[in-house]
């Protein structure tokens, strides 16, 4: 497994980070309320709290 540069990923914004999900193979499984579930072929799944487009991870 490779090692993930978390600096990056603190800049990207909420749209970001799900096109990159959706990108990797992610697919959107469900939503409630705000959060936005989503599930790989390989069975791992992520959960995303989905407030604002413009929302990014704090530094």
């Amino acid at each position: 497994m490779t090692e993930l540069d978390f600096s990056r990923l603190r800049s990207l914004t909420i749209r970001e980070l799900i096109r990159a999900l959706q990108k990797d193979g992610f697919a959107l499984t469900r939503q409630s309320g705000s959060h936005r579930h989503y599930k790989h072929a390989d069975g791992r799944r992520v959960t995303v709290s989905f407030h604002h487009s413009s929302d990014s991870f704090r530094p």
